[in-house]
């Protein structure tokens, strides 16, 4: 079984990064941190033959990982990315994957003729101008107690100095191409009721082992050596960022549902 985000690992060139992708997955701290709370959250709500939406799907880390861990479920990813989308198809070819299907469309005009039971969207919304519209379809799209489970930055989170903003003197939050920072809870709140949905549960992610875990994992890629030999402790420390309950941190993970 490959382990979260390992299955683009017959895309790469190098033979060192075809090892490392299907011994330890995904190198994306991030991604990795993020994915703890979201599956961890959807895995309460993934029962049988149920329908996922992977919104905003990327390569497809999230809708593989279910696909394996639960293989009745029927998955949907869409993604505006056509060049994510041939990848994850060849992916999903090539591993088998008969549950998913993968699509180009926009989340701000999204057209589908089926409801899910849950939705995922994983640090997307903040890279869309129309962010409202994208709240409205998700409501839309949901089943009768379906839920939607959102993940983004938390707009102006810091309590405590950064440590690349204190030794490397630069910003580690990715901004490029984003229409805004990021969101409070209070905006979230207000913008899930006008679109029909309240909020059923929200936590912080990215707190001090979550954000300690991403930093050290960005300044250690700079020496790939030790870069791999820290990762599992990185991959740990954002392990037990999804164990606690954090009363600070640099995200947000929200589950949804109809109002």
């Amino acid at each position: 079984m490959s382990p979260f985000g390992g299955e683009i690992h017959f895309l790469r060139e190098s033979s060192f990064e075809r090892l490392f992708l299907m011994v330890f997955g995904s190198w994306h701290t991030g991604a990795r941190i993020r994915a703890f709370h979201i599956l961890r959250l959807a895995s309460k709500h993934i029962k049988g033959e149920c329908d996922v939406l992977d919104a905003g799907c990327g390569l497809g880390r999230h809708a593989f990982s279910i696909a394996r861990k639960y293989p009745s479920v029927s998955i949907v990813g869409v993604d505006l990315n056509g060049g994510n989308i041939s990848i994850c198809n060849g992916i999903r070819k090539k591993n088998h994957f008969e549950g998913i299907r993968f699509h180009k469309g926009d989340l701000s005009s999204l057209d589908l003729d089926r409801r899910f039971d849950v939705i995922i969207c994983s640090d997307v919304l903040e890279y869309i101008e129309e962010d409202k519209r994208v709240l409205e379809n998700f409501g839309r799209l949901l089943k009768e107690n379906g839920r939607l489970i959102l993940h983004t930055p938390r707009l102006n989170p810091r309590r405590y100095l950064s440590l690349f903003e204190r030794y490397f003197r630069c910003d580690p939050r990715e901004k490029a191409a984003h229409a805004r920072e990021g969101y409070t809870v209070s905006q979230l709140r207000k913008k899930l009721r006008k679109s029909g949905l309240t909020i059923a549960n929200r936590r912080y992610t990215f707190g001090h082992f979550g954000s300690l875990s991403w930093e050290v994992s960005k300044i250690l890629e700079r020496f790939k050596p030790l870069f791999v030999l820290c990762f599992p402790l990185i991959l740990l420390l954002g392990y037990v960022d999804s164990l606690k309950a954090n009363r600070d941190g640099n995200g947000i993970l929200i589950e949804a549902q109809q109002s």
